[in-house]
């Protein structure tokens, strides 16, 4: 039995931020799934971990002594053995990076100009983050600089070209050893003169009892997409701001990310998503349509037999249009040979004249971003994991169609253009929906057709659902009253929309399943009568519900499909 660990002394111990570090990535690295085609990532998380070793001297605390030790001895074999040996040395250690100074005021409210007069900002991406997450805060330069136009921001990301295609970036930099990012974290040179260190990660890194210690740190904001949390560290004044999403609303990572951001003062617009990512050439014409398709995830294997049954059984009829496919090759050699016996596959078993393509890369260990963006760019449509290229693709506009598993559910982006099909549901049911999306886009493809029964329901329940975005949208009006009414109205139209889905199709399976039902059947609250104490609790709820009904495949298609086929005979304003 090991002996009892009793804590250490730290009041003279000076090296919070490395051993905070240390602590929290450690814990998040040994819990998170890693697929066989992603042991790189555990490989350059490790590499990093390893130089916090060179920020802890040993001094005469035999704790921290063989504590480091033990972490110069790991490596990518011998990690799931070792690393709960080396938690249970650090544990002595935790209430150092715990504690805050006794002079910090803490405080649940908001910061109020805290961005006044902020004008170089250092952007930092967590080491904990995965792709497809640090590219869901793509849109977070283009926010900032909405609140404040004078920002220059610069972003450090462990991802390097990650960031090379985005707007609202007047510097990109890439760490690969974590000393840089201890220095970053520091202010220390090259970081000196900077006014505001913006960190973020998806696990929640708890570094600002840290950070709080660090007197060059003028400003510091904390973002957690996982915890859905925010903390902000005023090191001028000695305040922390603290805020966490009203839970169970917004937990949709998207959602929970803006609510933060609402929270913290700026102002994050879904109508400024689409000129997130720069364009390099035009959109290709419409003669050829080119289909960009990407099975990997970082945490999970694909299966050879599902894609290629999906790939081929999607174009079974001989299209009127030409088709190319193109398949990403992944970033090693076993992904390629996946991509490969994928094509392979999948080319036996289509009878169409369909153009098949593999990715290519500029190294075999690491994959080139630029390629992979220039890829999603010139593609009308992307079908993918759920995964980097889920996020990334509706941002280009593309008709995005992601396979997912029900755990991944609140990683669902909130696009028009972007559908979600269950990983578990019957193969055939997830290809007859991805044809109703296709053929819905594009008539001379030939795809089985199968038309929803349109009826005034629809029409009306589009309308209000655009209203009631309008409303939310614009600043609230008095005590909120209309945007109650019409949420009221909105849950009529959609019951009334619910009750005819029997009537759909059964090859529109897929994209009429609809969580929202039992949520229009609710009892209908009198809103002016309701004490102000709790309207604000009330929206909150409007508008939770509100984003999980834009964000299913049923509001997204019943869109698509009424913008391209009626004229709407019912006007909301009447």
């Amino acid at each position: 039995m090991p002996t009892r660990l009793e804590p250490v002394d730290m009041r003279r111990y000076h090296e919070r931020l490395p051993l905070a570090l240390l602590i929290r990535y450690l814990v998040f690295l040994e819990r998170r799934p890693i697929s066989r085609s992603n042991q790189h990532y555990l490989q350059q998380r490790l590499k990093g971990l390893k130089t916090l070793g060179d920020f802890l001297p040993d001094a005469d605390i035999p704790q921290l002594r063989a504590a480091v030790q033990q972490l110069r001895a790991l490596n990518a074999a011998n990690f799931y053995r070792l690393v709960e040996g080396l938690e249970y040395a650090l544990t002595p250690l935790m209430h150092a990076v715990n504690e805050l100074p006794r002079d910090i005021v803490v405080s649940d409210q908001p910061p109020t100009h805290w961005l006044n007069d902020v004008r170089r900002v250092l952007l930092v991406l967590g080491p904990g983050i995965g792709i497809g997450d640090e590219s869901m805060l793509f849109p977070l330069p283009t926010w900032l600089k909405s609140a404040q136009p004078t920002m220059h921001i610069t972003v450090l990301s462990a991802y390097a070209g990650l960031w090379s295609w985005v707007n609202g970036v007047d510097a990109v930099q890439h760490y690969e050893s974590w000393s840089d990012l201890i220095h970053a974290l520091r202010g220390e040179a090259p970081y000196e003169d900077v006014d505001l260190v913006f960190f973020a990660d998806f696990e929640r890194p708890d570094l600002h009892q840290a950070i709080c210690h660090e007197s060059r740190i003028a400003r510091f904001v904390e973002l957690s997409l996982g915890a859905q949390s925010l903390f902000v560290a005023d090191n001028r004044q000695h305040w922390l701001y603290r805020a966490r999403r009203p839970s169970p609303y917004f937990a949709n990572y998207y959602y929970g990310l803006e609510y933060l951001l609402r929270w913290l003062g700026l102002s994050p617009s879904r109508a400024q998503v689409h000129d997130t990512l720069r364009r390099r050439q035009p959109r290709p014409p419409q003669d050829v349509l080119q289909i960009y398709v990407n099975p990997f995830t970082s945490k999970y294997d694909p299966s050879e037999a599902y894609w290629s049954f999906l790939l081929s059984a999607l174009f079974a009829q001989t299209p009127a249009r030409q088709i190319h496919v193109v398949v990403d090759r992944g970033p090693n050699a076993t992904t390629e040979r996946f991509a490969m016996n994928l094509i392979r596959s999948t080319r036996g078993r289509t009878q169409a004249p369909i153009a098949f393509d593999c990715s290519m890369r500029s190294s075999a260990s690491q994959s080139s971003f630029d390629d992979i963006f220039a890829r999603i760019e010139r593609a009308h449509v992307v079908i993918c994991s759920d995964s980097f290229a889920a996020h990334v693709a509706p941002l280009f506009g593309c008709t995005t169609l992601v396979v997912a598993t029900p755990a991944l559910e609140n990683w669902r982006a909130p696009y028009a253009s972007s559908y979600y099909f269950r990983a578990d549901a019957p193969l055939a049911e997830t290809v007859r929906g991805m044809q109703a999306i296709l053929s819905a886009l594009d008539d001379g493809l030939g795809l089985m057709r199968a038309e929803p029964p349109l009826s005034e329901s629809e029409l009306r329940l589009d309308a209000t659902t655009r209203t009631l975005q309008a409303l939310f949208d614009a600043p609230l009006d008095g005590d909120g009253s209309k945007l109650g009414e019409c949420f009221s109205e909105f849950l009529t139209a959609h019951q009334s929309v619910v009750a005819r889905l029997a009537c759909w199709p059964p090859e529109l399976r897929a994209l009429v399943e609809n969580p929202f039902a039992e949520v229009s059947s609710r009892p209908r609250d009198d809103f002016s009568a309701m004490p102000d104490a709790l309207k604000c609790d009330w929206l909150l709820y409007c508008r939770d519900h509100w984003q999980q009904w834009q964000n299913t495949n049923l509001r997204k298609y019943l869109g698509m499909t009424l913008n391209r086929a009626i004229t709407p005979a019912w006007n909301p304003s009447e």
